[in-house]
């Protein structure tokens, strides 16, 4: 599986982390944790960031997907450390990037970055997100 949000691991682990906090229970945590782990470890990876930006910059199969989903992660999990994984992909959210959007959607394109980059900044308070955000709703 990519760590795409809509048909990878970062689906699998928002669901085994929602299901963790509904239940409390710390194996399913254990679980969340771990498929974490393997989709920060791969998303930097230079060919997977590559194939990443390939599908877009939208909340469902883009790149931004995976900070989507390390940002809801952290909050279900209430872990602060999948903020950082999510600033540091974020970054990668350049305004190239957003100017050569063509999809202007949710799943794969500015919209769906919008909502990454939104969801970032109300967990964080960065403004370079709530910068990006306001780039992509302009373009």
């Amino acid at each position: 599986m990519t760590p795409r949000f809509y048909d990878g691991l970062c689906g699998v682990a928002l669901f085994l982390a929602a299901v963790q906090k509904i239940v409390n229970e710390p194996n399913l945590a254990t679980l969340a944790r771990s498929v974490l782990a393997t989709i920060v470890r791969e998303s930097v990876r230079p060919d997977y960031v590559r194939v990443l930006f390939d599908f877009g910059i939208g909340a469902a199969v883009g790149q931004p997907s995976i900070t989507y989903a390390l940002v809801r992660a952290s909050e279900l999990l209430g872990e602060e450390e999948w903020l950082h994984h999510a600033r540091r992909l974020a970054e990668m959210v350049d305004p190239e990037r957003i100017s050569s959007d063509r999809n202007f959607d949710l799943i794969s394109g500015a919209a769906g970055a919008v909502l990454a980059l939104l969801a970032l900044y109300r967990a964080t308070g960065l403004s370079e997100a709530l910068d990006k955000a306001v780039l992509c709703g302009e373009h």
